[in-house]
């Protein structure tokens, strides 16, 4: 039987979710905002502490804001907080965090952030699942892309993310709809990964458990693609592992121009598909020219 818990939200953990109470217990609630009082549904327990989603706002804050999509505490679960306040609170835990290891700030932090506030995502990846007639909500029956719904193995089906580049959503369905046509079944997939640049260009890259279900890459391509490969994945891990490149086509890199400052010279950034940071070539740029002065 689940547990539900009603508590009021103290602040933010540093890892993203609300922190309440529950006797001795401290609850971490996703989708809960500082100063409002929630019930939520407990996912995880420890022995001093409960991992936990909101599942209503019984006294909202007013930095409450509607979600950009309704699987938003699998992508962004501060979606539903003002963007102003965000950056407040941002400032706020890093300051704390930098007092605490003894880090003198001579002012205030600012936290830089790029001018896009949704379609900034330049990395996402994307897992798989299949619909059944009557719960597809909008979508074609069979298969669909996912993310994981956050505390759990369950999956949330979708047709893209708002957070991600256009790029990467255009790349992500034409992907689809080819894996479908040529009849690769849910069981045999295990991850979407695609990358974009600052041009709408994607690279791509497959992950399959089984290897004989595996597509060639060449039959994948189309749209914004300018590379795509396709790999056999450990079935044992739910991890993107690349175990055997199977196929591929086109690029794996690719080549981005800085212009940190103006009349200077360029810098070139290379960003591979299979790197795990996500780049973000404007915030970068940012961070180049406020280290200028101190090298």
């Amino acid at each position: 039987m689940e547990k539900i818990v009603e508590t009021d939200i103290e602040g933010f953990d540093l890892t993203g979710p609300g922190i309440g109470t529950d006797g001795k217990r401290a609850v971490l609630v996703w989708g809960a905002l500082p100063g409002e009082r929630v019930k939520a549904v407990v996912r995880k327990r420890r022995k001093r502490m409960l991992h936990a989603l909101v599942q209503d706002v019984l006294d909202p804050s007013p930095d409450r804001v509607p979600p950009l999509e309704d699987h938003y505490l699998s992508c962004s679960p501060w979606q539903v907080l003002a963007p102003e306040r965000e950056l407040w609170h941002k400032r706020s835990l890093a300051q704390n965090e930098l007092e605490r290891a003894g880090v003198e700030l001579p002012d205030l932090l600012d936290i830089a952030c790029g001018t896009q506030s949704i379609g900034y995502r330049n990395k996402m990846e994307f897992s798989f699942t299949s619909l059944e007639a009557g719960e597809a909500g909008g979508q074609d029956k069979g298969l669909a892309l996912a993310l994981f719904k956050r505390l759990g193995r369950w999956k949330n089906p979708l047709t893209g993310c708002a957070l991600a580049s256009r790029g990467i959503n255009t790349a992500a369905l034409h992907i689809l709809e080819e894996l479908k046509r040529v009849g690769t079944p849910e069981r045999s997939l295990k991850t979407l990964m695609l990358r974009s640049d600052r041009r709408g260009r994607v690279l791509a890259a497959l992950f399959l458990k089984d290897e004989d279900a595996a597509p060639r890459a060449s039959a994948l391509m189309g749209g914004p693609l300018q590379g795509m490969q396709v790999w056999f994945s450990e079935p044992r891990t739910m991890a993107s592992r690349p175990t055997k490149l199977l196929s591929q086509v086109g690029s794996d890199v690719f080549e981005e121009t800085l212009s940190p400052f103006e009349g200077s010279s360029s810098v070139t950034l290379r960003s591979g598909l299979l790197g795990f940071f996500q780049i973000n070539p404007e915030v970068f740029e940012m961070v180049i020219r406020d280290m200028a002065p101190y090298l």
